[in-house]
C-alpha cells in the first residue's frame, strides 16, 4: 500500500479447525511478513485468554510488542459460556493490569478507551480514562498528567458523537 498500516488482534469465540498456528503465532508472522504496525486490543487478549483458556501474559510476551503504534482499552459481557467484548462496560482490573504490563514493554503512542454503547454517565468514563492516564504516565512521563484536561475536552466531544474515547 505504501502507507503505514496497522493489524488489530481481534476477539474471537472459537478456534478455526485446522488451524496449525496459535493466535500469537499467526499475528506475529502477519505482522513480520507484512511488515505492519500493531493495533494492540488488551481487552481483547483477556476475553480470548479467558474463553481459550491461556496466559494471556504469555501470550503478549509472544508477540511482537515492539510493532505496537496503538493500545485500545475496553469493557466486556459475561455470556452464558464465553466473555464478550462488546465495548459497553466498564474496564476490569484484569485489563487494566495488562495495559500496565503491556505498556511496560513496548512504546504505544496512544491508549484509546473504546465505548461503543451503554454509555454511562460522563463522571464514569472520566474515571476510567483517569486510570489509563495514571498507567500511561508511568511509562512516558508528562504525557498524562498535562493532557488531562485536553483529554477531557475530547473525551466530551467523542461522547456526544457516539465514538469511541481516547485517553
Amino acid at each position: 500500500m505504501g502507507l503505514p498500516f496497522l493489524i488489530e488482534n481481534i476477539s474471537y469465540y472459537m478456534k478455526m479447525p485446522g488451524c496449525e498456528m496459535s493466535e500469537a503465532e499467526f499475528l506475529s508472522s502477519v505482522l513480520e511478513e507484512s511488515d505492519c504496525g500493531l493495533l494492540l486490543d488488551i481487552n481483547n487478549v483477556y476475553v480470548n485468554s479467558v474463553n481459550h483458556q491461556f496466559d494471556p501474559y504469555e501470550y503478549l510476551d509472544s508477540i511482537p510488542l515492539e510493532r505496537t503504534v496503538q493500545i485500545h482499552v475496553a469493557g466486556h459481557k459475561q455470556g452464558k459460556r464465553l466473555i464478550i467484548d462488546t465495548h459497553g462496560a466498564a474496564v476490569i482490573d484484569a485489563v487494566y493490569n495488562l495495559l500496565d504490563y503491556a505498556l511496560a514493554r513496548c512504546d504505544a503512542r496512544a491508549v484509546m478507551l473504546e465505548r461503543d454503547q451503554n454509555f454511562p454517565e460522563f463522571d464514569e468514563l472520566l474515571k476510567e480514562i483517569k486510570v489509563i492516564a495514571s498507567i500511561v504516565s508511568k511509562y512516558a512521563p508528562g504525557t498524562a498528567g498535562n493532557q488531562s484536561r485536553r483529554a477531557s475536552c475530547q473525551t466530551m466531544k467523542e461522547v456526544r458523537h457516539g465514538r469511541a474515547v481516547s485517553a
